[in-house]
């Protein structure tokens, strides 16, 4: 077997979703094409590798000896924090990646951007790579194959608390020679980084309410519908028409009529009161934050519209619907009990606001194409939204900076917008339908979609009778009755174990007292101090493999968070290392202890208006 088929068939085994890509061969090979690759000798008996680029030669490797100039470079880096994500610039031949993995605990993830196709199969075909392909650290996407991986990646291995743990890093060379490709990198990581604080900021402000509505809403659980529960619903052809209230829809607010019956209209919670302004009833409405202001449903006519909310959306929103609750976006705690009973509750990024959170539920069900409207996600002059009006819903409102619109002329958006803007344009890039239109008519450019006027768009598309009415009447609830007394019985289980998790957290903090006692003395681990953080990891697994820790975890986010950014960050103090370990350890318990005494009556609350 050659090196070549070798790599090949380790990709196939470890990292199937490259190997799809490459074996569908549907790409562009002419992305950062190379002039020559050789592989030159070293004088210590290795190869290294050159390259041509633009008529200039590049060595990635040392001419001496690549491994030892690979263990040089590593010691750049402290790779003592827990959570680190190494992110690299560039594969080359493997010798820096083998290298890092010899100096790495098993906990890191090492996340490779390779921008040259040609050098990566060229590396596949000389060298054996085969224990980097297998290795369960390292992710590698490669550009123009499946480089939008790394947003997934990034996504899914970054978050708020070992945000100061991720090492960014360029394989010798690669910047200097794939200076567009390390733009857009550095681009991609960025962009990952100000989703992370957005989503942080967003987490911190709702994490107790989102708890508490939450548990609030569980009681209608036995007549929610499931987004899951619509797929196949709608014919092929039919489009989804998503409202927002960006100031351009008063361009097109009267056009939006004449699709009535003829698209499935999904109206954002804060486009509502100017729809109804202008007598236009959506299909749906769509809600999102935990504490929306009221005034945006009060309309009687919202009660007879068919909802999609999150399980821990405004309760007071949802309570007063008389139509039809479909819950979307489901994580955490309901998830979990729901996915217990078998449910399909989907795999659904809501993007972090209202608007998103619709484009995702229109790609659930299975539209084919999606028309935007009145998704500016800019300035009108001083307003944002929808008749004239100019409203900062949160502090990304003070930072504004310019990009492109529709017309490819600058315009000023927010931080916050900023962060949707490249959601969408992630979105509509993985969209496996067949068109995503911008019917805007105004606002910031979103790469991807088709440009139209709502006018062309419905002319084009919405030809077709649709029933939505009819469609949500015949619809059954996603529990029968004895799923949701199997629910109940589950939610009983779970106020049991919320005592049992208060006196696991008391005895946890009572070890963590013994072992900083213990610590402030002398670091040298002895029986009694292995012993005791033995029991306080098998403590920490019992109280988390239990349903319900997912309503603490995330309801004590608020509480800890400051804490909690350092928690992964380790000094080269290690008594004080292992102090404050305990001392953070007992400030994460003693929050546990209090939000299980809030959360415990709220359930046991629930349970009483299930019955």
């Amino acid at each position: 077997m050659n090196y070549n088929e070798k790599n090949m068939e380790t990709i196939e085994t470890c990292k199937s979703y490259l190997y799809e890509k490459i074996n569908a061969k549907q790409y562009d090979r002419n992305i950062n094409t190379l002039d020559q690759i050789e592989m030159i000798p070293t004088k210590c008996g290795d190869t290294a590798l050159e390259i041509t680029f633009q008529s200039k030669k590049y060595r990635l490797n040392s001419s001496y000896d690549p491994v030892h100039e690979a263990k040089r470079w590593i010691m750049q880096y402290d790779m003592k924090n827990i959570g680190i994500i190494v992110i690299m610039f560039g594969l080359g031949n493997g010798v820096f990646i083998r290298e890092l993995l010899k100096h790495i605990r098993e906990d890191v993830a090492i996340l490779i951007y390779e921008p040259s196709q040609e050098l990566f199969f060229y590396v596949i075909e000389h060298y054996d790579i085969s224990d980097i392909l297998s290795s369960g650290n390292v992710s590698i996407t490669v550009e123009g194959i499946n480089d939008n991986e790394i947003k997934n990646l990034l996504s899914n291995y970054i978050d708020w608390i070992n945000l100061k743990s991720q090492i960014v890093t360029y394989h010798p060379q690669y910047d200097n020679i794939f200076s567009g490709s390390v733009k857009k990198f550095i681009k991609i990581v960025q962009d990952n980084m100000d989703r992370t604080v957005v989503n942080k900021n967003t987490d911190i402000a709702i994490s107790g309410l989102t708890v508490t509505n939450t548990i609030r809403n569980i009681k209608y659980l036995p007549k929610y519908n499931l987004v899951t529960d619509l797929k196949g619903k709608f014919s092929k052809d039919t489009p989804a028409i998503i409202v927002a209230a960006g100031p351009s829809l008063d361009k097109n607010i009267e056009e939006l009529k004449r699709a009535k019956g003829k698209a499935v209209i999904f109206a954002v919670d804060t486009a509502m009161k100017y729809l109804l302004a202008h007598n236009i009833e959506p299909d749906f409405i769509v809600t999102l934050d935990p504490k929306k202001a009221l005034r945006h449903l009060r309309d009687e006519r919202c009660k007879q519209i068919p909802i999609f909310s999150r399980i821990d959306s405004r309760p007071e929103n949802i309570e007063q619907n008389q139509k039809r609750i479909i819950l979307y976006n489901l994580e955490g705690y309901v998830k979990t009990i729901l996915e217990q009973l078998e449910k399909d509750t989907g795999i659904l990024n809501s993007g972090g606001s209202v608007a998103t959170g619709a484009f995702s539920i229109c790609e659930t069900i299975g539209f084919q194409r999606i028309i935007l409207v009145g998704q500016d996600l800019a300035y009108l002059g001083e307003s944002t939204h929808a008749g004239g009006l100019k409203v900062d819903v949160s502090d990304a409102g003070s930072h504004t900076q310019m990009v492109e619109d529709i017309y490819g002329n600058p315009i000023k958006t927010r931080y916050d917008w900023y962060v949707y803007i490249r959601w969408f344009e992630d979105a509509v890039d993985m969209f496996e339908g067949e068109e995503v239109i911008d019917a805007t008519e105004g606002g910031a450019k979103i790469k991807g979609t088709t440009i139209l006027t709502l006018r062309d768009a419905i002319d084009q598309y919405c030809t077709n009778d649709i029933d939505c009415d009819r469609i949500i009447s015949e619809l059954e609830t996603t529990l029968s009755t004895e799923e949701a007394i199997c629910v109940r019985e589950l939610m009983i289980q779970d106020i049991k174990d919320l005592t049992t998790m208060k006196e696991k957290a008391i005895e946890a903090i009572q070890l963590s007292d013994k072992l900083i006692e213990k610590y402030e003395k002398s670091i040298t681990e002895s029986t009694s101090s292995t012993l005791k953080n033995h029991r306080l990891s098998q403590l920490n697994h019992e109280m988390e493999e239990k349903n319900v820790y997912e309503l603490i975890d995330w309801d004590i986010s608020a509480a800890t968070t400051d804490r909690l950014g350092n928690l992964y960050v380790y000094s080269d103090d290690e008594k004080q290392n292992k102090l404050d370990t305990y001392q953070k350890a007992k400030l994460i318990y003693g929050a546990m202890i209090e939000s299980i005494d809030r959360i415990k009556p709220l359930l046991e609350d629930g349970i009483r208006y299930f019955n």
